[in-house]
């Protein structure tokens, strides 16, 4: 499943979540490696991430060089639909979360009174 996160962020994006294999650890060695055109212009043409799990590659070049096309990947759907949130319409996400929030806090203090 492709999810395009492409679009220049509003907020610098960021990880927003930390994953078993990340590649958050080699971002210098990687970059280290990166054609010295893409270093000089500060451009990439195309950038493929065929497992974007976390993403620290892809954000930390999409903040650091500009990226004219993206194709980012995973073959975890669940993890492409939280992308998609995020990317689409964040102040519904973060206004759902908060629901989520309150919801569990007034379970939880339920709870809390019955074993009182």
């Amino acid at each position: 499943m492709q999810v395009d996160l492409f679009q220049k962020p509003k907020y610098g994006a960021k990880p927003f979540l930390k994953w078993a294999g990340g590649k958050k650890q080699l971002i210098a060695d990687i970059e280290n490696m990166l054609p010295e055109k893409i270093k000089k212009k500060g451009v990439i043409d195309q950038y493929f991430e065929p497992f974007i799990g976390g993403g620290a590659i892809f954000f930390y070049l999409a903040s650091n060089y500009e990226i004219k096309e993206a194709f980012l990947y995973d073959i975890n759907k669940e993890l492409i639909l939280t992308y998609n949130a995020v990317k689409n319409d964040p102040e519904k996400l973060i206004n759902e979360l908060h629901e989520l929030e309150e919801n569990f806090l007034k379970g939880m203090m339920k709870i809390e009174k019955n074993f009182s």
